[in-house]
């Protein structure tokens, strides 16, 4: 019999990529397509953030996500 262990613990299916990773690779490109001029990290940072949140991204970064609390 063959041991089927291991393809029990590995999983198939790859985990979403992590929300702020995306959004770092979105502002490098924008970083790029502006020509490479220092001084908008931020403005790029936000921008990505922006465009990939309205696309459905709807999950913090676990850094910044903090817990809804009620008053």
């Amino acid at each position: 019999m063959a041991d089927n262990r291991a393809a029990l613990r590995t999983p198939s299916v790859q985990p979403e990529p992590n929300l702020a990773e995306e959004i770092q690779r979105r502002a490098y490109e924008l970083y790029v397509q502006r020509g490479q001029a220092d001084g908008f990290a931020l403005d790029d940072w936000l921008k990505a953030e922006g465009e990939l949140r309205t696309q459905g991204h709807q999950r913090q970064p676990s850094s910044y996500s903090t817990p809804n609390r009620v008053a």
